[in-house]
């Protein structure tokens, strides 16, 4: 968790313009058009601001912040603004978007990422559940808290890091690398090569030097899914990228960062 005082020494150009900073703890940032409890997003522009909600089932989002660009801040109506101040818990301003995603993004990274266990077998700490009738090669690699359902099989050389989910009668086969906070659902095949859950390309370009906005979400992919060879699938930043359900991927595919995928596709 952060403080909102505590990004203001990331950033000293934030500044809050109406709300309580102290109404929620902040835990994470997430996307303008799923806005979570206990999380800020970013706003940019009006086509972000238009959006605002459009994955949610919510309309307030009062357990939630808003960071919006100043220049945008200052072009809004009166009404616009007012709205901004009903729906959410807090709104600040930045006097640049693309630096805050970067600087306020990693703190969150080291917090999420700094206790995980990449190098021992999560076997050997007896974190992992595995069930009977699963079927696990040798020379497979899985991190701690991962869970394999019923009747998977996982052939050799595959990785699946910690915190991870492969649900029932799914196969993987040999050298595929499955990243942590991946959940994978039932009846999937997952082809050789393939990467599910690396970080997306996302990188600002700030003050002549290229600055990574840190990767804060996972990978969910729905039942009967098949992704052949060589395919990339490449985790959320402020949401989860998801593939729904029925959909195949050939061979040589990149999914970026963030993208949804619906049913069958």
């Amino acid at each position: 968790m952060m403080e909102f005082e505590a990004l203001k020494q990331l950033d000293n150009s934030l500044k809050l313009v109406t709300g309580d900073v102290d109404a929620f703890p902040i835990e994470s940032i997430s996307h303008s058009e799923d806005p979570l409890e206990r999380t800020f997003c970013f706003v940019k522009n009006m086509r972000f601001l238009n959006s605002i909600g459009r994955r949610s089932t919510n309309s307030d989002f009062l357990q939630s912040g808003l960071v919006l660009l100043s220049k945008l801040n200052e072009s809004l109506t009166p009404k616009q603004q007012k709205e901004l101040k009903e729906h959410f818990g807090w709104v600040a301003t930045v006097d640049n978007i693309e630096k805050a995603m970067c600087s306020f993004s990693k703190p969150f990274h080291e917090e999420k990422f700094k206790n995980i266990n990449y190098q021992v077998d999560g076997r050997q700490m007896g974190t992992v559940d595995i069930d009977p009738s699963a079927e696990v090669s040798q020379n497979v690699f899985l991190g701690e808290n991962v869970t394999v359902g019923k009747n998977v099989r996982i052939l050799p050389g595959s990785v699946v890091m910690p915190n991870s989910i492969i649900g029932d009668e799914t196969i993987i086969f040999p050298n595929v690398t499955i990243y942590s906070f991946t959940e994978i659902g039932k009846n999937c095949r997952i082809h050789s090569g393939t990467i599910v859950g690396a970080d997306g390309f996302g990188y600002n370009f700030i003050d002549g030097v290229h600055q990574k906005i840190w990767h804060l979400y996972g990978v969910k992919i729905g039942d009967d899914v098949e992704i052949g060879s060589n395919s990339m699938v490449d985790c959320g930043a402020f949401t989860d990228t998801v593939i729904g359900n029925g959909c195949k991927i050939d061979n040589s595919v990149q999914i970026a960062h963030n993208a949804k995928i619906g049913n069958h596709v």
